[in-house]
């Protein structure tokens, strides 16, 4: 196998990783990445779209996904705030939905169509790209299960661990399937892999030496 080059986003503390004492998987720290393209927001889709083109969103077009974190919507709800009153007020999570629709909050997803600058993945053959939004969103998104697991009385605690446990297994199993093929970009969009470690006792015992 020829050497491949693997590029993390908000990835997982090179320190966490050598906990496990994986000797084939080798790690450097080259450094911080210093913000100079005037991103948006710093979303999952904005931040894709901006590394796949080389361009900011002024010209790709991509501005985010749900920029309701930064509101303070979004910082009552850190607080876990809704989940009590989504679990304890008739109708407060019909309401909270509803806002959300109208201000765009939460229904703003993007399809690869939606990118107006060249991608790596439009520009070489040999590539793919797995769960990266906006290239190829997760039907786990797009059918708004998170949504539906709210409507049913989920707190945020539960639907994460829901997220954590089913959708990053699901994730991963898709990762390894087609690592036996050869491809010169590949690219995947992988949740909460620490966290997953540490809150499920999950452990990766055996890493290819190859």
């Amino acid at each position: 196998m020829s050497d491949v080059l693997v590029v993390a986003f908000d990835g997982m503390d090179k320190s966490l990783i050598e906990e496990w004492n994986l000797s084939s998987v080798k790690q450097n720290e080259f450094g911080s990445i210093g913000n100079h393209t005037g991103v948006h927001s710093i979303k999952t889709s904005e931040l894709f779209a901006s590394f796949l083109t080389g361009t900011t969103y002024e010209s790709h077009s991509i501005r985010g996904v749900s920029p309701h974190p930064h509101t303070v919507r979004g910082k009552i709800r850190d607080k876990l705030i809704l989940d009590y009153l989504k679990k304890n007020v008739r109708g407060f999570f019909r309401l909270d939905t509803a806002l959300g629709v109208l201000l765009g909050l939460d229904t703003m997803h993007y399809s690869a169509d939606d990118i107006e600058d060249e991608t790596l993945v439009d520009k070489i053959s040999n590539s793919r790209a797995v769960y990266v939004p906006p290239l190829d969103n997760s039907l786990f998104q797009l059918s708004g299960a998170q949504a539906e697991a709210y409507r049913k009385g989920c707190s945020t605690r539960q639907v994460k661990r829901f997220w954590k446990t089913r959708e990053f297994e699901h994730r991963k199993r898709k990762l390894m399937r087609p690592m036996t093929g050869v491809f010169d970009f590949y690219m995947m969009h992988i949740h909460f892999a620490d966290a997953l470690h540490y809150m499920e006792g999950a452990r990766i015992d055996r890493v290819p030496s190859q």
